[in-house]
């Protein structure tokens, strides 16, 4: 991986995981992301402006990618919410972030998007994916009670991790597309304004839904008047943190390495609720993290 890229990564498991721990006292729903897309469109309206040149030239490949990761991205996060809502945190977190480090390298090895990994990296991913599922988890045995993650809230669980697929290929195709057309003048600037387009089109997708089902819409009026702060620092957050990673796609030769490097954000996170928050350290959280990170170094070193 280009050590540019392992850097911008290693910033985004920081702020990721500081969002997560603003959401951690709520249960985010679409209401909660919609005030998310208002405040990182409010954020990254400036780039609107710096690229309107861009903008107004986009090819229609790029305006359609925008369109489907924005309805993506909408889908994701009120699945995310119903996901939350139906099944513990601890089952439906480590899933939705697990699965897309291994479906990932399938879909663009099956697509030809990218340049064929490393054994390191395929090693890596691997474990990965296996420390996901070793974090939550308070005993070894309770991987074998398969009755606790079978339930609606899984079905959410997955419908959500296939959107992560879903966006994550379409981002990282868009992102090369927008920066061999030479209409953004740095491949840094790239990355927040097409950031900023989606959002837009996340939130176009997202209003109408919560518009339109009562309990979103009761959940709206309870943040606005109790809570807005809460979503509003976590757009601030996710306006920084998926910048960086679109710019880190740029920097790749395979998408696959970004996917999992991201998940630098799950031991960072997990030792951030140890120390600040007296988490129990049981002994597969342990394995869990070391799990993660000896995959986290082979992908880092893979090329």
């Amino acid at each position: 991986m280009s050590l540019i890229a392992i850097l911008l990564i290693c910033v985004t498991a920081f702020t990721h995981s500081g969002w997560n721990l603003l959401c951690k006292s709520k249960n985010p729903s679409a209401a909660f992301f919609v005030i998310v897309a208002v405040c990182s469109i409010a954020v990254l309206s400036p780039f609107y402006f710096l690229g309107w040149n861009a903008i107004v030239n986009l090819p229609a490949f790029i305006w359609l990618a925008l369109a489907a990761t924005g309805f993506i991205q909408a889908v994701y996060y009120a699945c995310l919410g119903n996901a939350y809502r139906l099944s513990e945190i601890s089952i439906a977190y480590p899933i939705t972030r697990s699965l897309p480090v291994l479906i990932i390298p399938l879909v663009i090895r099956s697509l030809h998007l990218g340049e064929e990994l490393g054994y390191p990296a395929c090693l890596g991913m691997i474990l990965i994916f296996a420390g996901c599922i070793f974090l939550p988890l308070p005993r070894f045995r309770q991987l074998l009670h398969l009755k606790d993650y079978v339930n609606i809230g899984l079905l959410f669980v997955v419908i959500a991790a296939f959107c992560t697929v879903g966006y994550t290929v379409i981002d990282n195709e868009a992102m090369k597309r927008l920066n061999d057309s030479g209409l953004v003048a740095s491949q840094y600037i790239t990355g927040p304004l097409y950031l900023a387009l989606t959002m837009l089109f996340i939130f176009l997708f997202l209003m109408p839904y919560v518009l339109c089902c009562r309990p979103e819409r009761e959940k709206l009026r309870e943040i606005l008047r109790h809570s807005w702060k809460t979503p509003f620092c976590a757009g601030l957050m996710t306006s920084f943190d998926y910048s960086l990673i679109l710019t880190a796609m740029s920097l790749v030769p395979n998408v696959s390495y970004v996917a999992a490097f991201r998940q630098l954000s799950i031991p960072v996170g997990a030792v951030l609720g140890i120390i600040l928050f007296a988490e129990r350290r049981d002994p597969p959280k342990l394995v869990g993290l070391l799990l993660i990170v000896s995959g986290l170094v082979l992908v880092a070193v893979d090329k």
